[in-house]
């Protein structure tokens, strides 16, 4: 195109923008919009058909040494990075491809988007790359799809048009879709990492099965529950996640791990559950369990340490999927269960709290056994003090007379000896120290 018809294009670019809109008429503006989109769609495709002669020619390396021609665009055209790669993409595979010119021509004719054309050159790309044969791209097959993919594009939008596009590959070359699924196998994930704040962060890449799950999981439970729910879509999404890992968590289907279903644990001192929400005023004037407010006003607390407002308390602690466990100031376990010949769940939790894995020095093992320091057929207790946990490998040990278990005057909330029966060994387990804020505030 010589410099003449771009100035022109330039100058009524300016007399467009100087109409005044609000004088038209609705349908006039609605008329507009769709000359208007259809026109810069059609400079889309220019620019690209540009790009593509000199990314071929490496004007960019020429004219000003740039590394690539994504990066000499982001330089003098000042794109953003992904905008940039995202047009030297599409010139690309257009170039490669001859095909894509009835695409081309329906933009041209304002028949179809930019959007659309993006979609339709990647699927043709797609399908060219499954086939090794070089007469692929002139295959009564190829150009079958790109008429196939033109004439859908004029009755779906852009995205819809993408699926089409992986339909229409899957159909074509079935093997190409089996690894394609199993690549996105390989590749999910789902990371959890705690933040400064004691927030989390949660980053998942599902495949599409997990996605469809994940989409009517949202679509069912993700809308406002009402008129005044002002929740973003993000958030309502978060809800509807937890909301659908708590309902599993309540029908015990879950994997146990540690001894213990999927639950929220909770500690608290004793006055937290006789006084929920109270301000520490109050405690100080109510409570008899503490001397001093800095010894009973310690918040709540997650397993992971977070403390919990005591009006956020006062909500967790109606939650059924929540583990309410009661300590002292020492972090020692008080109360959650009665005695029965095995640990019942509570206090299966409570040891979980208080030994975080196996108590075996270096051990710390999460997979354990409840374990009796005493036999209960020797007269043995079910009760914390004469239970501790053991990972598989260190009960088989213990119960084989390989170690022997000691304990202090208050059992295992104490210090634990185990010694070998060589007794060249002697290993001493304490307790996991309670939290140093606390134990810093106090």
């Amino acid at each position: 195109m010589s410099p003449s018809p771009l100035v022109a294009l330039a100058e009524a670019a300016a007399a467009v923008h100087a109409d005044d809109v609000r004088a038209l008429t609705a349908a006039q503006r609605k008329a507009r919009l769709v000359t208007l989109r259809s026109t810069i769609d059609a400079l889309e495709l220019t620019f690209d058909e540009t790009v593509a002669v000199s990314d071929a020619a490496g004007d960019g390396q020429v004219l000003d040494g740039a590394t690539s021609t994504a990066a000499w665009l982001r330089h003098t055209l000042r794109m953003a990075p992904r905008e940039a790669s995202m047009h030297v993409r599409t010139a690309r595979m257009r170039a490669h491809d001859p095909a894509s010119d009835v695409a081309a021509a329906a933009v041209v004719d304002g028949t179809i988007t930019y959007g659309h054309l993006q979609a339709i050159t990647s699927a043709l790309h797609d399908l060219t790359a499954s086939d090794d044969s070089p007469e692929s791209e002139g295959s009564a097959d190829h150009r079958r799809a790109v008429h196939l993919l033109v004439d859908l594009a004029a009755q779906v939008d852009p995205a819809q048009l993408r699926a089409a596009g992986r339909h229409l590959r899957y159909v074509l070359d079935p093997d190409r879709g089996l690894a394609d699924h199993d690549r996105q196998t390989r590749a999910r994930r789902a990371s959890l990492a705690p933040l400064l704040d004691g927030s989390w962060r949660l980053e998942l890449l599902t495949t599409a099965e997990g996605g469809a799950l994940l989409t009517q999981l949202f679509a069912a439970t993700g809308a406002p529950t009402s008129a005044d729910d002002q929740r973003t879509a993000n958030q309502r999404r978060h809800d509807s996640l937890l909301d659908a890992l708590r309902v599993a968590a309540e029908s015990d289907a879950l994997p146990v791990f540690g001894g213990l279903s999927p639950r929220v644990l909770i500690t608290a001192p004793p006055e937290a559950f006789l006084t929920t929400g109270a301000p520490p005023e109050r405690l100080e004037a109510t409570s008899d369990i503490a001397s001093s407010p800095s010894d009973h006003w310690r918040p709540a607390s997650f397993a992971g340490g977070s403390p919990v407002p005591s009006a956020v308390f006062d909500e967790l602690i109606c939650n059924p999927t929540l583990v309410r466990v009661l300590q002292a100031p020492t972090g020692a376990v008080l109360d959650v269960g009665r005695a029965h010949r095995f640990f019942t769940a509570a206090q299966r939790t409570a040891l979980w709290v208080r030994d975080r894995g196996c108590r075996f020095p270096g051990c710390a093992a999460p997979w354990t056994h409840a374990h009796h320091v005493t036999p209960w057929q020797r007269g043995g207790t079910t009760d914390l003090a004469n239970g501790l946990l053991l990972c598989s490998h260190h009960h088989r040990a213990v119960h084989g007379n390989a170690w022997v278990i000691t304990t202090g005057p208050n059992g295992a909330d104490d210090t634990v000896t185990f010694t070998h029966r060589s007794r060249l060994t002697v290993h001493h387990s304490a307790l996991p120290p309670p939290d140093p804020l606390s134990a810093r505030w106090r």
